[in-house]
């Protein structure tokens, strides 16, 4: 936590700022872009100083959100890289 720095619930919220960084420095710090690694991590970061349980399904299910997205993503380059073989071994045919 910052020295002098006042819990404040909007600026600097204490659920958010324990130890030595709060969550949003750690997600600065490692620029994290993607807004479900952003959310998990604070979920998990504060689950045991706000909401317990609650936050740790929130994180679960961002969790689970960001799983899916990826696996979607696979299956459409995979999928594209399939119809693309078909092209081209339709081409060859006509060839």
């Amino acid at each position: 936590m910052k020295e002098n720095m006042k819990f404040d619930n909007v600026e600097w919220p204490l659920h958010y700022n324990f130890g030595k960084w709060g969550v949003h420095e750690i997600i600065n710090g490692m620029n994290m872009t993607d807004w479900r690694e952003a959310n998990i991590l604070k979920y998990m970061f504060r689950y045991k100083h706000k909401r317990g349980l609650e936050d740790l399904q929130k994180a679960k299910w961002y969790l689970e959100k960001l799983i899916k997205d990826i696996q979607n993503e696979n299956t459409k380059i995979t999928n594209n890289s399939l119809i693309n073989d078909f092209t081209k071994m339709e081409k060859e045919k006509e060839e």
